[in-house]
This record gives C-alpha cells, structure tokens and sequence, in this order.
C-alpha cells in the first residue's frame, strides 16, 4: 500500500505530472537502438485509490494492476522511482527482471517468415501473403481488401509503411442482408499472440466451412471482418525484439526513445474520437508524445485510427443516439472485438467512466459469455485494470451503438508458442465463435438461455426414421440481469430460424429450473418429410418469454441405409520431429443393410504415406480400423506441414464416398528455448 504522502509533496507530484512529465522518462540521444542487449526490471508501485492508479496509468507503460493488493507492475527507470518515491509512494522490485522478449535460444537460424526464435508468429509480411493466398483459393468465402494506410506509407520518406487490409469471410454465394462481426488485433505492436489468433481463426473458419456445421451456417448467414495488423509499422518494429507499443509517428515531439517501450509514437487505442482526453477521473491518456498511452495530437490524428473508423462505420449502421445515456436498441446488430495482450480479462464499456452504459445488463452478459471458455473475468476497464478513454470499443458503441468488447489474452507480450498453441489458441477460438454467433442480435442474444448439444440420435437415418435431440440448457443473463424459469429448446431444419420466407420446422420442449441452474431437455424430431442427402439441424434455447440464444448446428444425414458407411475421424492430426513416422487409425463403419466392398485412395499427400489396406470388405454394421503411416522427411523444418486426404468409396454406388484429413506437422518446439527460459528445451518423447 501507498504508507505515505504528504500533502506538499503529492501537490508538488502532481504539478510535476500535469507540467514536466518525470513519470515519461527522458528520451535517450540513440535513436535506433531501442532494447539492444539490455535487461529491464519490473518494479511494483503501490496506489491509494483509483486517482492515483489513473494518474499513474497515464504516465508509466503499466503491465498489470492487482488491485487487492492495490499495486500496478511497470517498467522503470532510475529517474521514475526517483520521482515516485520522493512523491511518497512506495516502489519495490517486483523480482522479474527480463532480457530482450527476443533472445538467442539456439544456433540455428530462425523460420523465414516468423518472428525470430518464436515459430508461432507469423511476421506482418507473411500474414499477409498468406491471407491474401487464402482470399484467393476460396473466392467464394473470402476477401482480401485494402481499408487504408499506416503511418509510414503515408509519412515516411524513407520507409514505404504498409496498407491496412481487412479479410471480409462470408459466403457469398447466398445473397441478403447479413449480420457482422469486426475483429481487430495487434493494435499494440507488442502483443504478439493477437494478431496469429486473428489469421488462425480466419484460416479455421475456410477450412471448415461445409465440414463444421456451426462455421458453415454462420458463413451462410454472417460476415466476420478481420483486420490482423491494426498497427503494422509498429509491429515489424516489435518483431525486432522490442517492446514497441504504439505507432511509428515521430513528428508529435518526442525525439528519442525509452529503454522501456517506444518513446515516439500514437497509441492507436486512445486515439479515436469519441471521448478523447474525456476520462472524467481527470486523466486516463497523456499529451506527452513520449508516453506509452500518448492520445496524438487530435482526436483520430492517426491514418491507422482513420482507416478503422472509417471501415467500421462503412459496415455497421449508426444505431444509438449521441446522448451518453442513451441505450443502444435490443435489435441493433453488430458486434466488434479487439484482441490485446495480456491480462486474462474481457473488458467492455464504459473505459473512460465508472458509469455503467444504458446497455449494462447486456454488454456484462456477454463479456461472461465470451470470458467463459477462457477462464477469464469480465469487467468494465475502471473494475479490474484502469480508465481508459479514446479507445476503440468505447468508439464502436458509443458512436455507433455496436456491442464492443477487448479481450487481452494470455500471460506475455510475447506469449511463448508452448502455450499460446495449447489449450490459448482452442479457447480463443470458442471465445470467437461465440462472437460471431452474437453479432446478429447481441443485446437480445445476451438474454437468451444458451443450448448445448448433449446428443443426437441417430445422424445417420433412414427418410422417416423419428430422431432425439438432447440440450443443456443454461439460463441467459448473469446474476440478477436476466433469468428463466421455463427453459425449452427449438430447432429449424437446414436454415437458421430467423430467416424470412424460409421453409422452417420448429418445435418447443420446457422444463422448470431455478434461475442459475441448466437443465436437460430432450425433443423428438419427425423426418417423414426430409429428403435425401445431408441437413442441418440448428438448435436453439428458449424461455417461456419468446427468448432465443446463440443456435449450435449438428449434421444429419438422410440416405439409402443399403448403401451407408462412416470413416472416423474426418479430421486428425499429429506432431513428430523430422524423420519420424506417424501413425494414424481411422474406423470404417458399414451402417447399412448389405455388405459392401469399400475402396481406399490417397487423394493428396506431399510427404510420404503409407496405407496398407485399399480394399476393405465390410458385413452390414461392423466396423474396422485402417492403420496409416506418414513419415515427415528428415529435411523437413521446423514448423514445417502436410495435409493428405483418403478417399473411402462404395463400390456398390460410388457416388457414395467420405474423406478424412490427415495433418502432420514437424514439430518446431525441440528448437527453441521458452520465453525467459535460457536453459535447453528437453526434447520431446518419441
């Protein structure tokens, strides 16, 4: 805790604050040579109340805020303590102290095209090529466009800076209004993690789209924009090893750098126009240009903020009034997601005030919603970290009345590929598509009790045969917000309930819960009038009040039970390191009423393949496995992948046929130290 502060001494602080700025240290007379072969020290500076945790948040790069214990983690330099303790507050070693976020771990030489010693991190130029490579195989899917400049490709002399693109996946086959998601990353240059969660998600989304039921009706019926690099200058920058945070505009004052973070530079998040410099704790962005959350000379001063606004605004209609208290209606549509690192939180509006929105209820339902498969809190900024103002989400709602929400992910500006590829990388992307599915109608959404798809018997039927869906059924809202008491389920067949016109079949299953509690709830479905082929089931939850929440799709496929097989899994995948040999088992299952014979092929495979068995004669319901072997070349880098396809056929009708999909990846973490580790990686077991 702050022990003390005399009143000559804060008034003296606070002056110094407002006036000469000691807090944003002294740029250093090198310029270019930010974060050479130095090691920094995290230091703890205690707080007396949220005043001060906002002053002081305009002034240092804070790095983490424990408000329990009511302290702040941040970067110093000698002078900052100096002034900091002089000041009365006190200021201890937090006891980590850091290299460069990129050091050398290893001999070798790092992955063309990734950020050095960190194979996970594609750089800006890679992310590009290869969002602009998938735009251009699935046509049908996606868009790569061009949505503005950086500050460099409009500025520098010297540098050619970059555009800023946006990647529009939808399916564009299927025509009509349609709601959308924005999801923006990297707008701090630093944060490594956001930016490959962006294109990952993009590339999840293409690839399963007509496998995955959930992507391929939201792909039919709604459009995620996606802006990978909101701050590409800075970011090639940071890709060094530096812990650069805003943008590269370096004609605002500032002539150096900091050892700690950019010296020179815009924060693009207390950039925008809508409540720039307005935090009503009185200080919440800085308009010194060496500072870490520098606002820039005016509000939207930056192309990079110009060309976000003006995407943005050229997407989602303006749906809520410019009063402050104004609500945004429960039928407005449109959701908007910034990625950041680190903290483990979600955060929503307001930052820049410690008054909840007129869409309080809503925006906190949801922030849980997406926090959940995260294992993170949801709060307002002012709740759990520190006021903000000019920031992005704050811009989306407040101008616009789009539900807006940051998500500052993992434990590390450069969080290490071990985790960001474990359990991170797979709950971000249910954080995400629970995103997307509440774009279309969030504040309504919000309130909606939300289905989980227990079971589906059968998925493989005969026309007419009767099945049963089961669903967990949550209650909508969170604490006192929203809440059920007569939970059911509905579902609609091949197009999402809401659809106008469209031809539907819904039904409705209730049963009594308490407020917080799921329930169970099983519904029978009549097929006598589906037809042939393969359907989509969409199931929703519903409340004895009309409230529906986000849909889970499942397939169900309707053929000739004479003729019926099922290869598991469609989808499998493994890790060795080059030269080794993976083996692979997928079941073959006769779900019909003949024996068939059932004829396997290698459709595609770059590395070398093995399948032992290409006949495999089946009696009606037995199953078998097929062992496959793909040994990854001893060539083969790091990091490096192939994807192989099999082709099992009928050869009683060869129109009927499955594939499964075989991933095989070298792996790339043998190589390479942790982040902060610098003894040898132990190798992975055979």
């Amino acid at each position: 805790m702050l022990r003390t502060l005399l009143v000559a001494t804060a008034l003296a602080f606070m002056l110094t604050l407002a006036f000469g700025h000691p807090l944003s240290a002294a740029p250093n007379s090198s310029e270019g040579d930010l974060n050479a072969n130095i090691e920094i020290a995290l230091w703890r500076v205690y707080f007396h109340d949220t005043v001060q945790l906002d002053y002081l948040a305009s002034r240092l790069d804070v790095w983490e805020v424990h408000h329990a214990d009511g302290y702040l983690v941040a970067p110093l330099s000698s002078e900052q303590r100096t002034h900091l303790q002089a000041s009365g507050y006190e200021v201890e070693p937090d006891g980590r102290v850091l290299g460069p976020p990129i050091q050398a771990a290893f001999s070798g030489e790092s992955l063309p095209g990734y950020v050095p010693n960190f194979p996970c991190y594609r750089t800006v130029e890679k992310t590009y090529a290869d969002l602009a490579a998938l735009a251009a195989q699935h046509p049908d899917l996606a868009a790569w466009i061009d949505v503005g400049d950086s500050w460099n490709k409009q500025h520098s002399t010297t540098l050619s800076g970059f555009d800023i693109h946006a990647l529009v996946v939808t399916n564009r086959r299927i025509v009509g209004p349609k709601f959308r998601f924005l999801l923006v990353a990297a707008v701090h240059a630093r944060e490594m993690v956001t930016a490959e969660i962006a294109t990952r998600y993009a590339e999840r989304l293409l690839a399963g789209y007509g496998i995955d039921p959930d992507v391929t009706w939201l792909l039919d019926y709604g459009e995620i924009h996606i802006i990978p690099h909101a701050n590409p200058d800075g970011r090639v920058i940071a890709e060094q090893g530096q812990w650069w945070r805003k943008n590269v505009n370096n004609a605002d004052g500032c002539s150096g750098e900091n050892p700690f973070f950019s010296g020179y530079g815009v924060d693009l998040n207390r950039n925008s126009d809508f409540m720039w410099n307005g935090c009503t704790s009185g200080s919440c962005s800085s308009d010194n240009a060496c500072s870490p959350v520098y606002r820039g000379a005016s509000p939207m001063s930056e192309p990079e903020t110009q060309a976000m606004q003006t995407y943005a605004r050229s997407i989602f209609p303006d749906q809520r009034d410019d009063d402050l208290t104004a609500a945004a209606p429960e039928d407005a549509t449109g959701l908007f997601v910034s990625l950041h690192s680190y903290g483990g939180l979600v955060l929503y509006p307001w930052g820049w005030s410690d008054t909840p929105t007129a869409n309080e209820d809503a925006l906190r339902a949801l922030a849980v919603k997406l926090a959940q498969p995260l294992g993170y809190s949801a709060c307002r900024p002012g709740e759990c970290l520190y006021k903000t103002d000019g920031t992005n989400d704050d811009w989306l709602y407040g101008e616009l009345g789009v539900a807006a929400f940051t998500i500052e992910l993992g434990r590390y500006f450069f969080e290490p590929c071990s985790t960001f590829e474990g359990a991170m990388l797979e709950d971000a992307n249910e954080a995400l598509t629970i995103a997307f599915k509440s774009s279309r109608m969030p504040y309504t959404l919000a309130a909606g009790p939300q289905a989980e798809l227990l079971h589906l018997s059968p998925a493989r039927i005969q026309p007419g045969t009767p099945i049963s869906i089961t669903a967990s059924i949550s209650p909508g809202g969170v604490s006192d917000g929203f809440g059920q008491s007569s939970l059911g389920l509905r579902y609609s067949l091949d197009v999402p309930s809401w659809i106008e016109g469209a031809l539907t079949i819904t039904k409705t299953a209730t049963a009594t819960a308490e407020t917080t509690t799921p329930v169970a709830v099983t519904a029978g479905v009549d097929t006598s009038e589906w037809t042939l082929g393969r359907h989509l089931l969409i199931v929703e939850g519903s409340d004895d009040a009309g409230r529906v929440g986000l849909p889970v799709a499942a397939w169900v496929d309707v053929v000739d039970r004479a003729l019926a097989f099922e290869l598991n899994p469609a989808l499998t995948s493994g890790t060795a390191e080059p030269g080794k040999t993976i083996a692979y088992t997928l079941i073959l299952t006769n779900t019909g009423v003949l024996t068939d014979i059932y004829m396997a092929t290698i459709v595609d495979s770059g590395w070398p393949l093995e399948l032992p068995d290409t006949s495999v004669e089946l009696a009606a319901g037995t199953s078998r496995s097929l062992e496959l072997r793909v040994t990854i070349p001893p060539e083969a880098r790091p990091g490096d992948a192939d994807v192989a396809h099999i082709r099992l056929t009928s050869t009683l009708d060869p129109s009927i046929a499955q594939i499964a999909r075989l991933e095989t990846t070298a792996d790339p973490y043998r190589y390479y130290l942790p982040l902060f580790n610098r003894t040898p990686a132990s190798p992975r077991a055979d």
